[in-house]
């Protein structure tokens, strides 16, 4: 699936981290090169929870993923480091496969 981040067009990719929980990757569509790591791997996260990295140079990952209905309203907010209110969510298996 394509999508644009910023001045990116991405391919988006699913991949697990070493516990299974969900990892989404974008990758430039021309050169494959990675663009962004879209979610982070927090110990409290249900194996069919997603949190997004929404700070830093991922600031309106959030705002991406929803409007690509990639991922559902977050449920509820956490905190990790020095990063409060980090969105929680779950995929939006409504909106079609995902490869």
């Amino acid at each position: 699936m394509e999508i644009q981040f910023k001045k990116w067009i991405c391919d988006l990719k699913f991949a697990s981290y070493f516990n299974e929980n969900i990892a989404i990757k974008l990758l430039d569509t021309e050169t494959g090169e990675p663009i962004a790591i879209c979610t982070i791997n927090l110990p409290e996260l249900r194996t069919d929870e997603l949190a997004i990295k929404d700070y830093s140079e991922n600031n309106g990952m959030y705002q991406t993923l929803l409007d690509y209905k990639i991922i559902k309203p977050a449920h509820r907010f956490t905190k990790s480091g020095f990063i409060d209110n980090i969105p929680v969510c779950y995929l939006n298996m409504e909106a079609g496969s995902y490869d």
